[in-house]
């Protein structure tokens, strides 16, 4: 599983759709609202991509073997403002409908940010592969986390 990179207006759904697949991924860095893991697949692990919102600024970014390119040129979905694109990147400005939210892959590491929280990316503590929170664990997935009580005692 890797990044589809296409472009589209309602980047929010798009940004959680298509990340590395969480049995693949195993948590290596965490704090609060983010978290890293080491994505080892190969050769899917290859290149970068990845799609974020931040306020009203929304960006993506692909270059991955096989994928398609990403909008050239201005473009307007129903959300956006205005969005610009050269292939391999896009920016735009939208209506804003959260304060942080992203997902990227660059080779072997995976990035999730979701702010306020998401299923997706849970609230989680972790250092070097060691989680503390919400599970306990050396070398977790990131879908064992996110199986994991929230309430969960220590």
């Amino acid at each position: 599983f890797f990044f589809v990179c296409d472009s589209s207006a309602a980047m929010t759904e798009k940004i959680f759709e298509n990340q590395v697949d969480p049995a693949k991924l195993k948590l290596w860095d965490a704090f609060l609202c983010c978290n890293t893991g080491l994505y080892l697949d190969f050769p899917e692990c290859i290149g970068c991509s990845g799609i974020s919102e931040c306020l009203c600024c929304s960006h993506a970014y692909c270059c991955k073997m096989g994928a398609p390119g990403l909008a050239t040129g201005l473009a307007k979905g129903s959300d956006d403002i205005c969005r610009i694109g050269l292939y391999c990147c896009e920016y735009g400005l939208k209506k804003p409908r959260t304060c942080c939210l992203g997902n990227a892959q660059v080779c072997c590491q995976s990035t999730q940010v979701a702010i306020p929280p998401v299923p997706e990316v849970p609230i989680t503590c972790a250092y070097c592969f060691l989680a503390c929170y919400p599970k306990f664990g050396c070398c977790v997935s990131m879908s064992e986390i996110r199986k994991a009580p929230a309430s969960q005692s220590m």
